[in-house]
């Protein structure tokens, strides 16, 4: 993590400020606990809980198959989760892309099960930016709020009946970290933790279970623009069936817009008038999370933002 000059961003614009990025700017890392692949899994053994989550085929009262089998990582693959316990795993992810300037996707994808006291008894999900900084909780945590979630967040206590898909992005986290004078760069190490929490009851319950976790970041390869910069915002979000733009106009020429899903794949591309505002039909594009790009190629000008499409 390198320390920058502070910047001031709104939070409803992403504007590319003076970077640059280098090419084939996406990493993936998937994660079924199946092929082996796990080197980047740390189960933590240090606070006294020994270590309740496992990988194994799930052989519980509730949880008796993977999503992709056989193995899931879940609290405990046989035994019902103990009272007063508090168990972490955390996944390394290599950040790639860079994800500078609040120019990029930074996303975390999975399934999971949860059979659970409903509210006493919990999981969290939480991400760290590098070795020094603190743990932010992505699902409860209202002050940094950094998480958007595309349809519903995790709701990790209760009973799922079933594998539930989640999909979450932090492409409002580097907006943050400029602002505290902060800039994540290519090569800084992303920390997930996966926490389970009990409380004094035992409940003979299976717990929380996950499978298939994808981790990605992905930063569109750009030239480097030196400041001229303008605003743009989502007229209304989440979005139906017709994204609605609001965007500066003075000494803009033509402008190109590009939409990009989650997975950083340019979905549509099309060239709009140098208006106030401009009226996208999106009614083909699936559910979930986009980015999108307003490009004057000639002024060397753009902004970016985000929507949800319903």
């Amino acid at each position: 993590m390198k320390r920058t000059p502070s910047l001031v961003l709104l939070c409803s614009t992403l504007s590319i400020l003076a970077i640059t990025i280098p090419a084939s700017a996406q990493v993936l890392q998937d994660i079924n606990f199946d092929d082996g692949a796990l080197g980047d899994v740390h189960i933590d053994t240090t606070d006294g809980h020994g270590g309740l989550w496992q990988i194994g085929p799930p052989q519980k009262t509730h949880f008796t198959s993977a999503y992709s089998s056989p193995n899931v990582i879940v609290t405990g693959t046989t035994l019902s989760y103990p009272p007063n316990d508090t168990s972490r795993f955390t996944v390394n992810h290599l950040a790639g892309g860079g994800w500078l300037s609040g120019c990029c996707v930074v996303g975390i994808m999975g399934y999971y099960q949860v059979d659970a006291d409903s509210l006493h008894d919990f999981g969290t999900i939480e991400v760290s930016y590098n070795p020094d900084s603190a743990w932010i909780d992505v699902l409860h945590d209202s002050l940094f709020a950094p998480m958007i979630w595309a349809g519903n967040a995790p709701t990790l206590t209760g009973r799922s009946n079933g594998w539930s898909y989640f999909v979450g992005n932090l492409g409002n986290v580097a907006g943050y970290l400029q602002s505290q004078g902060y800039q994540a760069v290519w090569g800084d190490t992303l920390r997930w933790r996966f926490s389970f929490i009990s409380d004094s009851v035992g409940e003979q319950m299976d717990g929380l279970m996950y499978d298939n976790l994808h981790f990605e970041d992905w930063a569109e390869p750009v030239p480097e623009y030196t400041g001229n910069t303008f605003h743009s915002s989502v007229a209304w979000n989440p979005v139906s069936n017709t994204l609605g733009l609001i965007y500066e106009t003075v000494g803009l020429g033509q402008l190109v817009l590009s939409i990009f899903d989650a997975r950083g794949t340019l979905v549509r591309q099309q060239q709009l008038r140098a208006e106030h505002r401009s009226r996208i039909d999106v009614h083909q594009l699936r559910a979930g999370l986009y980015m999108y790009s307003l490009d004057d190629y000639k002024a060397q000008e753009r902004s970016m933002g985000r929507f949800v499409k319903e």
